[in-house]
């Protein structure tokens, strides 16, 4: 694309908006999963992946997608929009997401990739989308977003811990030697293939189930530290890696997901049922 106005010309899309056509802001890791389902579930679907850089533009164009960065000159409203780029590198996260749903055309569905780090549970127990969150500042942040995405008749997933084989608390655990936490603090899962699945889900869902709706995802298979740390270095990859020291005996235990909702709503089921499972199905990655 040209200059103009001293904006990037985004992609010229010369077609009227298909019903499954989408948009990806903050396509990353996550995004691009998801980027790779769509297409798979919906080809003729034409899917934009907007990022801050184009540093994953050739990636992504590989999977399908017509890539643009933020700065581009505006494009028409979307029928579908997924928002999941991480609240670390925005300022005004709250304000990037009320902006994105500016730019749905609200025929589809709008999905906020929220987190279950919102709860406030930590002794253990169960927690649902009902349940009691967190008056932490980063949860605040997450649920201002929440509360726009929801008010604007959009939807919000939950996301448990997200993992791949070299993404995630394991990975950092497994090379950092010591960890100032308990050994038996459980941690709610959940892979990247997953997370991305649930949010294809509700846009392959009716509207009406969807709509204004807040969804919890997990594996359902909460371990302990030490549990995945173990799991990680059964597999080849850390085949160099060592167990931890996990320096505390007290502090948080953590909490338990009821994920029954978006079974019984979006009839979704994770494809690994556990962290477990998945290092055996990659051991030899």
């Amino acid at each position: 694309g040209g200059q103009r106005g001293g904006k990037r010309d985004g992609p010229t899309i010369l077609r009227a908006a298909g019903e499954h056509d989408l948009l990806v802001i903050g396509a990353g890791v996550l995004g691009g999963m998801l980027i790779e389902q769509h297409k798979e579930k919906y080809p003729d679907a034409a899917v934009i992946a907007e990022t801050r850089t184009t540093d994953k533009h050739a990636a992504l164009t590989a999977k399908g997608a017509i890539c643009r960065i933020t700065e581009d000159s505006p494009i028409g409203l979307q029928p579908n929009v997924v928002f999941c780029a991480a609240p670390g590198a925005n300022p005004d996260y709250p304000g990037e997401v009320k902006l994105a749903l500016k730019r749905w055309s609200g025929v589809g569905k709008f999905v906020f990739t929220s987190s279950g780090g919102v709860f406030l549970e930590e002794d253990g127990q169960k927690v649902n989308e009902q349940s009691v969150v967190s008056d932490s500042a980063r949860a605040k942040k997450l649920l201002d977003c929440e509360l726009a995405v929801v008010e604007g008749g959009g939807t919000v997933v939950r996301l448990a811990g997200l993992y791949t084989l070299d993404r995630g608390a394991h990975n950092y655990w497994c090379k950092v030697g010591s960890v100032d936490s308990r050994p038996d603090g459980l941690i709610g899962l959940l892979s990247y293939e997953d997370a991305a699945g649930s949010v294809l889900s509700v846009l392959s869902c009716e509207k009406e189930k969807v709509k204004g709706e807040i969804f919890l995802i997990s594996d359902g298979m909460e371990q302990s530290r030490e549990q995945l740390c173990e799991a990680a270095l059964s597999t080849s990859f850390y085949k160099d890696s060592t167990m931890p020291s996990f320096t505390r005996i007290d502090g948080p235990i953590g909490k338990r997901y009821d994920t029954s909702k978006a079974t019984s709503v979006l009839g979704w089921k994770p494809r690994y049922e556990s962290f477990k499972r998945f290092c055996e199905l990659n051991k030899d990655t």
